[in-house]
């Protein structure tokens, strides 16, 4: 469960999420 997962981690991992979307949503802007 998502209780389970210390909080250090889960913000580790929605901040390398969110860079992950954002190079994506960037690489496809400069692409066009």
């Amino acid at each position: 469960t998502l209780a389970a997962i210390p909080e250090p981690v889960t913000l580790i991992l929605v901040g390398c999420g969110l860079a992950g979307v954002a190079g994506v949503l960037r690489g496809r802007i400069r692409n066009r």
